[in-house]
Parts: C-alpha cells; sequence; structure tokens
C-alpha cells in the first residue's frame, strides 16, 4: 500500500516531534550534569566521610563480638 499524502505528514510530524523531544532531553541532560558540577565543590569531602562511616561501622563491629565474648565468660564463671 503506498504512503497517501496524509501519512507522509504525520511521518514528517512524528519526525519533528522526535528531534524535539531529544532536544529537550539534550538540554535537561547537560542542566543536571551542570547542577551536578556545582554541587560538587560545596558538598564536604566524601571520601574523608566514607572513611569515617567505615572506622564507625568497624569500631561498632568489634565492641559486639568484645561484648558477646564477654558475655560468654560472664557465663561460664
Amino acid at each position: 500500500m503506498p504512503m497517501t499524502r496524509l501519512d507522509a505528514l504525520r511521518v514528517s510530524a512524528l519526525r519533528a516531534s522526535w528531534r524535539q523531544y531529544k532536544a529537550a532531553m539534550e538540554t535537561l541532560q547537560r542542566t543536571f550534569n551542570d547542577a551536578i558540577d556545582n554541587m560538587i565543590p560545596k558538598m564536604p569531602n566524601l571520601a574523608d566521610m566514607s572513611d569515617q562511616l567505615n572506622d564507625l561501622q568497624l569500631h561498632e563491629t568489634r565492641k559486639a563480638k568484645t561484648n558477646r565474648a564477654s558475655s560468654r565468660v560472664t557465663g561460664l564463671v
């Protein structure tokens, strides 16, 4: 079935809409990337915060192991 003039207009409109959508998405992505780039210098050092969290978790784990060992020894006495 050959494409009618109306079909050709629909295809053309869809292509135009797709181009507008793509342009809007690219603009949105650039804006988002710029916002993230602007936020990074204003944030505290995330690596230091991560290290502090890891140290705290390690400390809590050791404390829990010590408490369990102490309760076992106390139970034996």
